[in-house]
């Protein structure tokens, strides 16, 4: 196994790519990031993990904010609709989280609540007025290849039109089944395209649902959606959710 300072350097060269150069980031684990010793400006990577219902890769913008008497530090933003997520804690009092990469290029706007206490990102100088006496902190996504390592996308956030998506370039049937068709394989069938990839637009209503692919039969979580639950059976399944 690598030494903790290796992957710190590593963490850090990643670090200062700019905001256009996402195809250069490189792949790290995700338990590296817990020996990150400082805080720095958004930087695009590729995290690779094993961590039961979680995607096995996970393509984002890294956030830090160094604070090591903070007891609780959470993101919200327009990535989660304003709702915070928690942050975790390096061993070196550094928060991070990652913000998914989107398929489309876009500005996420984002805070952090520490302790109760609303900031924008102090390492971060690329700042909007949010009108309210204070700032939010800005991450320029740049638009993405599809690739195979595909998800939901959000068509029209206005009707809640989703593309569910998945890469399958050997299955003959892939379906989805979840909350909003009474978890029937026969309803929701995916068309696959010339790259391999299968896919179906469906209108959703407000809410959280939980859905899983039947691929060929077999039921499989969305792996690049890294928000899951489980249901009624205690199946793994990953969610979805509009406000």
């Amino acid at each position: 196994m690598p030494k903790p300072l290796q992957w710190i350097m590593l963490i850090i060269s990643l670090c200062y790519f700019s905001n256009s150069d996402y195809s250069k980031a490189k792949s790290v684990p995700y338990y590296s990031l817990y020996t990150l010793s400082k805080a720095m400006p958004p930087s695009p990577v590729t995290v690779s993990h094993s961590k039961p219902g979680m995607p096995q890769i996970l393509q984002g913008t890294l956030i830090t904010y160094k604070n090591r008497s903070a007891r609780r530090v959470y993101i919200a933003g327009d990535f989660s609709y304003w709702k915070k997520q928690p942050m975790k804690r390096s061993n070196n009092g550094i928060w991070f989280y990652i913000i998914p990469f989107n398929d489309d290029e876009r500005i996420v706007r984002y805070k952090f609540l520490v302790d109760n206490v609303w900031i924008n990102d102090p390492v971060n100088q690329d700042i909007a007025d949010d009108n309210a006496g204070s700032y939010f902190s800005i991450v320029r996504q740049d638009k993405r290849s599809e690739g195979t390592q595909v998800s939901y996308k959000i068509l029209d956030e206005s009707i809640r039109l989703v593309e569910f998506r998945l890469y399958a370039p050997k299955a003959s049937i892939v379906a989805i089944a979840g909350d909003f068709n009474n978890w029937n394989p026969e309803i929701d069938l995916l068309q696959k395209d010339k790259n391999g990839i299968w896919r179906l637009q469906k209108r959703l209503p407000e809410g959280a649902f939980r859905y899983n692919f039947v691929v060929d039969g077999i039921w499989k979580l969305d792996v690049y959606n890294p928000h899951t639950a489980s249901n009624a059976a205690g199946m793994l399944c990953s969610v979805i959710q509009f406000p």
